[in-house]
């Protein structure tokens, strides 16, 4: 896998001549949706995976074929990783997709509900608690009172997506509620099945804390799909060692409340340094591990790149702040990869019944 390689950006030029078909019709078929496709000031581009993504959509019938709300958590139990960047990331881009999406900050430090652009600070720049977050969405269902209007008047819309945020009195809600620890971890399970009662999301990504805790351990069991996400350096293989003793210690309680267990999607690797000999070699040590735990290794790697620093800076995402940009092209083709992925295996799933 050539790591130095960018991202090949397709223009309508270029499509015309892999499509056969006239510039005006591309240039058509790009602003009607019927090509994924990532806006810039001059034109729209595209990507290989695009034009991939294109090919099995058009054979893929919605109305037969429908999936219901995927619920995916991404995970690490080490922080600096790229869950937060990917999750929101995801979220964007399934949202530019015509996807209907809710994003759920589960992590106490509450970085996405501040990427989201929702940081409740006052004028001394000090952190407040939300005034509705998960905490009171968990809270009720404790006590039963979990209804559609209090889920509604819970969830942000905002730029990305719609958005649940987190503070840190989320820090020990589901210990502090009960003693039944089998109580406690399946009140999330009862949120996400009341949201996807009333409101038709077709994706709910949640972004986990580092640690693996009731939260951690809440979000596998209602989640339908995990997302490993990691870097590459010396501790990799050990956090997605971790990451599988995580995902199995919380199968057996998820059927409790599932017919069937949470799927691993595969790993996603971040913030990888393409001329940096260390990283270099992590990587491969990653790819190998995962060829040997038949864990998917996705396609698509995401560089580091200071442009992710300077779109948090201004409260927007890398799409919007600079298009044609590598980790652009990049989110872009994760996104198309994942939403292939999981529509493919509904196929699939389908085809045996």
């Amino acid at each position: 896998m050539a790591l130095s390689k960018p991202i090949e950006m397709l223009d309508a030029k270029v499509l015309s001549i892999l499509l056969n078909k006239s510039e005006s019709t591309i240039r058509n078929m790009l602003r009607l949706g019927d090509i994924p496709m990532i806006q810039k000031s001059k034109g729209r581009i595209t990507t290989h995976k695009a034009l991939e993504y294109r090919t099995f959509i058009n054979s893929y019938n919605p109305t037969v074929n429908a999936v219901s709300c995927t619920t995916l958590s991404i995970i690490n139990p080490k922080s600096s990783s790229g869950k937060t960047t990917t999750a929101i990331h995801l979220a964007s881009q399934l949202k530019r997709l015509k996807h209907r999406v809710l994003l759920i900050d589960l992590d106490m430090q509450g970085h996405a509900s501040d990427y989201a652009g929702e940081a409740n600070i006052n004028e001394d720049g000090v952190y407040l608690p939300y005034e509705m977050s998960i905490h009171e969405l968990i809270v009720a269902a404790s006590q039963n009172r979990l209804t559609a209007e209090l889920i509604e008047k819970t969830i942000r819309n905002v730029e990305f997506c719609d958005l649940i945020t987190c503070d840190l009195r989320f820090s020990n809600t589901l210990r502090s509620l009960c003693n039944d620890d089998s109580f406690n971890i399946l009140l999330f399970n009862e949120v996400i099945k009341k949201i996807t009662k009333h409101i038709p999301y077709d994706y709910i990504i949640i972004d986990t804390p580092s640690t693996y805790s009731y939260e951690q351990e809440s979000a596998l069991i209602a989640s339908d799909e995990v997302l490993i996400v990691s870097n590459p350096n010396l501790f990799s293989v050990e956090s997605i060692r971790q990451c599988q003793a995580n995902i199995h210690a919380a199968q057996k309680k998820r059927l409790m409340v599932k017919n069937k267990p949470v799927h691993l999607l595969g790993l996603l690797s971040t913030n990888v340094r393409v001329n940096a000999v260390n990283d270099f070699h992590y990587f491969k040590e990653i790819e190998k591990y995962c060829l040997n735990n038949d864990i998917n290794f996705l396609s698509t790697i995401i560089k580091n790149n200071t442009i992710v620093h300077k779109a948090y800076a201004m409260n927007e995402d890398v799409y919007s702040f600079d298009p044609t940009s590598d980790v652009s092209l990049s989110y872009f083709n994760l996104t198309l990869e994942i939403d292939m992925d999981i529509k493919q295996r509904h196929l699939n799933d389908n085809s045996r019944l």
